[in-house]
């Protein structure tokens, strides 16, 4: 018996998301994109409940983004979330240097970020969250 894992286009499907983007001029939570980068407040929707998720994307990309790529990010963001025991240990394990303070704060800003994302992702999928985390082939 095998274990496949399904694709995160049939999880969207199964759990019906969907995703409205509208257009922004910057990231609040990135501010080192290149030059010519696009940035998108994506609203993703479950069952009448919805989260609102920056997102931005290099010069390379065009259009808006896709529902799976957004789902996928944070996906792997709240992986790293969970499986860190603390804000240090994602920071070392995000190539932050622990000996500066910069760093440090740094770190600390992108691991609210991604708190306050994975809690709210947590909150909109509810029981099938870590279906999505474990369970869906990542892209």
């Amino acid at each position: 018996m095998t274990n496949e894992l399904g694709t995160i286009e049939k999880f969207i499907e199964d759990n019906r998301l969907t995703m409205e983007t509208d257009y922004t001029d910057e990231n609040p939570n990135i501010s080192d994109m290149p030059y010519g980068s696009t940035h998108y407040i994506c609203t993703i929707k479950r069952d009448g409940g919805a989260i609102k998720i920056p997102y931005s994307m290099g010069p390379a990309l065009t259009g808006p983004p896709e529902l799976a790529d957004v789902l996928d990010c944070l996906a792997y963001d709240a992986c790293d979330y969970d499986n860190a025991a603390d804000v240090l240990e994602f920071a070392s394990e995000h190539g932050y240097d622990l000996e500066t303070n910069a760093d440090i704060r740094k770190a600390r800003d992108v691991y609210r970020v991604v708190e306050g994302q994975t809690e709210a992702l947590t909150d909109l999928l509810g029981d099938v969250y870590e279906t999505l985390l474990y369970e869906t082939e990542r892209r």
